[in-house]
């Protein structure tokens, strides 16, 4: 993965936020891309 990238994850999309100081990791920071009205009312 490289960041930035948006891959097809389970039942939707994800973006790839890691950071290259997380490099040494064996996982991924990831964030889902879902339509804004799929989400709660934020506080």
């Amino acid at each position: 993965m490289a960041k930035g990238d948006i891959y097809r994850f389970e039942a939707g999309y994800v973006v790839d936020v890691q950071s290259d100081l997380l490099s040494d990791l064996k996982t991924r920071v990831v964030v889902p891309l879902r339509l804004k009205s799929e989400y709660a009312i934020p506080a």
